[in-house]
């Protein structure tokens, strides 16, 4: 598999993760929510709102250890974006045309999004 972007593997993902939690707190909100409250402390009771309030503790975190970059901080412009979401869907092919594995098919639209807040 042919890699495009230079960057370290974990780089990537810590730049993803906070957008990707932010956009999809509602497909597993109890996962997220427990994560927010073993990991950063939200005591929110409710499941969807505390998953809401993980991106930013994670954004948090990141930054507290000096680990916290933009896609525009690598170097990658937005005009990769549309390559990228096609390795993703091509490494991940999910049950529907266009679309990756995870709690639910995620779409190369969703995907955009997520780099789109992660510039």
């Amino acid at each position: 598999m042919k890699c495009h972007l230079d960057i370290p593997h974990g780089k990537g993902m810590g730049i993803v993760i906070p957008a990707y939690l932010e956009l999809f707190a509602d497909v597993m909100p109890e996962r997220w929510a427990k994560l927010a409250r073993r990991c950063f402390d939200v005591i929110e009771t409710d499941d969807l709102k505390a998953a809401k309030l993980l991106p930013e503790k994670v954004k948090e975190w990141f930054k507290s250890v000096d680990a916290y970059y933009r896609l525009s901080d690598v170097n990658i412009p937005e005009d990769s974006f549309e390559k990228m979401v096609d390795d993703v869907v091509r490494m991940f092919k999910g049950p529907e045309p266009n679309t990756t594995t995870g709690p639910r098919p995620i779409t190369k639209e969703e995907i955009i999004k997520v780099y789109e807040l992660c510039k």
